[in-house]
């Protein structure tokens, strides 16, 4: 319960135990899966670790797969379980509404069977995880694009892999406390080498928002998701 305001004050008296002293103040993630990185920059986002499920596409044209490390997050989405946030359903209506927007225009899953948005470990998606603590960490926003293969991919129908994830962390030092909140995304094209089996992931977009008044690591969660279903959005119609 270390680093809890003034908990660990009033327990040590009434152990009668001198309270501990901390050097340097305590960090806590309450981020879903998010292991805190300290002093992360944006000018070394770690590569796309490789998924067992990155060869399963049932198609090498128009998919689209977001890949999210918050499993409550795509359950709901998936209808596997309900929205216990009521203040959170608008921003679920609007995905969904979104999901129906790409199938409507000819965007399909990863395969036939599959949801659009799927769980994974978080050691599957290091590079959004590590935009987030950037963004944190530089308390600012950042933005990258791979211009020329942005467009022609998304002009040609490439398949898509977007990974997303927020994070929230409380920080505590002496009697003070504050919050840092940010989400991070990067989306990638599969570029095929010669057959189905034999692809690349190539990078043509990455960015970090740093967020203020969100309300759980949940939120931060649900809300880099619609902003990743926007962005392809804006990608797909500006085609």
């Amino acid at each position: 319960m270390y680093g809890c305001g003034g908990f660990s004050v009033k327990a040590c008296e009434v152990l009668a135990v001198a309270p501990p002293t901390p050097q340097q103040p305590a960090v806590i993630s309450s981020h879903c899966n998010l292991i805190a990185k300290p002093w992360a920059t944006f000018n070394t986002v770690p590569p796309l670790p490789p998924n067992h499920d990155d060869a399963t596409w049932d198609g090498d044209a128009a998919r689209i797969w977001f890949q999210v490390d918050c499993k409550a997050v795509a359950d709901i989405l998936q209808g596997a379980v309900c929205l216990h946030a009521p203040h959170l359903e608008a921003v679920f209506r609007r995905m969904a509404a979104m999901m129906i927007s790409l199938e409507n225009i000819g965007w399909n899953t990863r395969t036939d069977v599959d949801p659009f948005v799927i769980w994974a470990p978080r050691a599957f998606n290091s590079p959004p995880d590590h935009l987030c603590n950037a963004a944190m960490d530089q308390g600012a926003d950042w933005e990258w694009r791979n211009e020329p293969l942005l467009s022609q991919s998304f002009q040609r129908n490439f398949c898509f892999k977007v990974c997303v994830d927020g994070g929230l962390r409380g920080v505590t030092g002496s009697m003070e406390s504050r919050v840092k909140a940010a989400m991070g995304i990067a989306i990638y094209c599969r570029i095929l080498n010669d057959t189905s089996t034999n692809f690349r992931y190539e990078s043509i977009y990455h960015s970090a928002t740093w967020l203020e008044g969100v309300a759980s690591a949940f939120h931060c969660e649900v809300s880099v998701l619609e902003r990743a279903f926007d962005e392809v959005m804006k990608f797909v119609v500006g085609r």
